[in-house]
């Protein structure tokens, strides 16, 4: 229950922060780049630390990992209502995202850990996820109210006693759940991994922001390739590797994270160009947005809960690949031509959308920690989750530059004529969905991980 609470929270507020992104500008005097940064500094912060949170789930104890994470949120959050100048907000974010890299993969791997192979433990993290889910529009929702009616801070406020109680519940409830010895921690690999991964998303950030072709983008682009390339190398020396490379043989764990760098792409992107598209050419404020993707919202968290049953009956793989299907055909659907209506276009597709991608993130959730073993459940749930923010950051930076391409900037008078200069990125958020079945059909080409 704690670690679901926990996620709930954390997710319903990085929705509302989006949500409200107009109130922070105009109140706080922000140009538009500086407003943006609200979100990219958690994001930052989150996918530079989340695979060192892992492994310090893993070489200490899981239950005060995940409660010292979910206390720095809380206590950040604090911090941002409070902030007396936009630099302080923004460093406030940077630490929830800190906050989250030691909640987020603490919490699935208490999850994984309490729960033995089976139906168990789909049905757990099946639970873990629709939580996030229906978080998600919980936080649409309440952002979209408040960006009407209250100010921003109450985004931020409510997560105070709301985090204060999951870390009590947690500390008082839970018991021990320790790694199987103390380690020596990998401290060369941890900077390294660490750094490499934080210049890796500040450089897509920044190319999505500002342009690749400028030394802010390039220059730390190059610097995490560097970093990243001379991690396994250092680990390969290390008598106690932050991450063993040996885990990557497990094609279970390789089939996983592959899949889910191309998958994270496909709902941020697609949030994103919707977002873009219902409010600039169709008109909604931040309400009716919010109420906009409420259906999508809730069919994720059926997709999350029915998945359980359909791998019990069709097995991982199966589910798998045809989620993934059902993904590609669904965001094919809104490149149909002659209608830009919400109604019959918009919600029927991003629907399905969000049914098939959260139908596939359970599958790839268990394949992540199928066969590796108890010892290593926090470096497995950290790597999923720093390949997903990777993989979600590099898809969106990536084809948001071809919507920019197509001058898609005006509001127009032909809905379904501005619903095609969207084409392009729809087009290639289908081949991100069909890279991911593919390296799942190409790595696991039998049925032996339906045992997760």
């Amino acid at each position: 229950m704690a670690a679901c609470l926990a996620q709930a929270f954390i997710v319903m507020n990085n929705f509302s922060v989006v949500v409200i992104l107009p109130q922070l500008q105009s109140e706080l005097g922000l140009e538009l780049a500086d407003a943006t940064w609200a979100i990219n500094a958690y994001t930052l912060m989150f996918g530079g630390f989340v695979l060192l949170g892992g492994r310090a789930a893993d070489l200490w104890d899981r239950k005060w990992v995940f409660v010292c994470g979910v206390s720095l949120f809380a206590a950040a959050s604090l911090l941002c209502a409070a902030a007396p100048a936009p630099v302080v907000l923004l460093i406030a974010r940077a630490v929830q995202g800190l906050g989250a890299a030691l909640a987020t993969p603490a919490g699935m791997a208490l999850l994984t850990s309490e729960f033995p192979a089976g139906p168990a433990r789909r049905a757990a993290l099946a639970t873990w996820i629709a939580v996030g889910a229906g978080a998600g529009s919980v936080g649409v929702l309440m952002g979209g109210l408040l960006a009407e009616v209250w100010p921003w801070q109450v985004v931020f406020l409510i997560n105070a006693p709301f985090g204060a109680a999951v870390a009590l519940l947690a500390a008082c409830r839970l018991g021990a759940n320790p790694g199987p010895a103390r380690r020596r921690v990998d401290v060369r690999g941890a900077v390294v991994v660490t750094a490499g991964l934080l210049c890796l998303v500040y450089a897509v950030l920044e190319g999505r922001q500002v342009g690749w072709a400028l030394p802010g983008t390039y220059v730390p682009g190059c610097v995490a390739v560097a970093l990243l390339v001379c991690f396994p190398l250092l680990e390969r020396r290390h008598p106690a590797p932050l991450v063993p490379l040996g885990l990557f043989r497990l094609k279970t764990l390789a089939a996983a994270n592959a899949a889910m760098l191309a998958l994270a792409g496909v709902p941020v992107v697609i949030i994103y160009l919707v977002t873009f598209y219902v409010q600039a050419v169709l008109r909604f404020d931040s309400l009716q947005t919010g109420l906009a993707f409420v259906p999508g919202t809730l069919a994720a968290a059926l997709g999350s809960l029915a998945s359980r049953r359909l791998m019990a009956v069709l097995g991982i793989r199966t589910v798998l690949l045809s989620s993934l299907t059902l993904v590609a055909v669904a965001v094919a659907l809104l490149n149909r031509t002659g209608s830009g209506d919400y109604l019959t276009v918009i919600l029927p597709s991003v629907t399905l959308m969000f049914f098939g991608t959260t139908c596939a993130a359970v599958s790839l959730q268990l394949l992540s920690v199928t066969e590796i073993s108890r010892a290593e459940f926090g470096l497995g749930s950290g790597l999923i989750a720093a390949t997903q923010q990777v993989g979600a950051a590099l898809s969106l930076a990536l084809l948001a530059s071809l919507v920019v391409d197509a001058k898609v900037t005006e509001v127009g008078t032909d809905p379904a004529a501005e619903l095609t200069r969207l084409h392009p990125a729809f087009w290639g958020v289908v081949v991100l969905a069909i890279v991911a079945f593919t390296l799942v059909a190409g790595i696991l080409r039998t049925r032996s991980s339906d045992e997760a």
